[in-house]
C-alpha cells in the first residue's frame, strides 16, 4: 500500500468516525523520539522516517510540519505525494492550528490519539483549537483501521 491509499483509507475512518482533521505525532504515550515501531504512525502514513515532526490530514489536505534537521529529507520523502511540507523552527501549536483553521469549517471535529500526546500538550492544542472555532477530541487510534 502506498502513501496516497494509506490517506485515502485513513480518510474513510475519519469520516464514518466524525473527525474532520486528524493529528499524528509518530511517538509512544512516553513521547519517546524513538519509539517501537507499533507507534511510528507518522511514518507509516507519511513516507517519513525522521524521528520528529507532525503529521495532520484532513479531507481534503495534509502536511507534515519538521524542524531544520529534516528539511532535505522530508522533501525527498515526501516530494511525489500530496503532502504539504511545513519547515518550521519547532513543530507546534502555533504552526499547526492556523493550517488547520484555514483548511476547516468552524465548528470542524479535530481529533488526536490519546496515547500518542501528553496531557500537557493536548490541553495546549486544545486550547487553541477551541480558542479558533474548532473542537477538540481525543479518540482511539484511527490508525489502526487501516494499518
Amino acid at each position: 500500500m502506498n502513501v496516497a491509499q494509506r490517506i485515502a483509507q485513513l480518510r474513510t475512518v475519519m469520516a464514518s468516525r466524525g473527525i474532520d482533521a486528524y493529528l499524528i505525532e509518530g511517538t509512544d504515550s512516553h513521547a519517546s523520539e524513538y519509539p517501537p515501531a507499533r507507534w511510528e504512525g507518522r511514518k507509516w502514513i507519511s513516507g517519513f522516517t525522521g524521528s520528529a515532526g507532525w503529521f495532520a490530514l484532513t479531507s481534503r489536505h495534509s502536511a507534515l510540519w519538521v524542524d531544520g534537521r529534516y528539511h532535505l529529507q522530508a522533501e525527498q520523502e515526501t516530494g511525489d505525494s500530496e503532502i504539504e511540507l511545513q519547515k518550521v523552527a519547532l513543530p507546534g501549536p502555533n504552526e499547526i492550528i492556523p493550517w488547520l483553521v484555514s483548511r476547516l469549517e468552524p465548528e470542524s471535529v479535530v481529533g488526536c490519539n490519546r496515547r500518542e500526546i501528553t496531557h500537557a500538550q493536548w490541553e495546549l492544542y486544545a486550547s487553541r483549537l477551541e480558542d479558533a472555532g474548532l473542537q477538540a477530541v481525543l479518540t482511539n487510534d484511527l490508525l489502526d483501521k487501516v494499518w
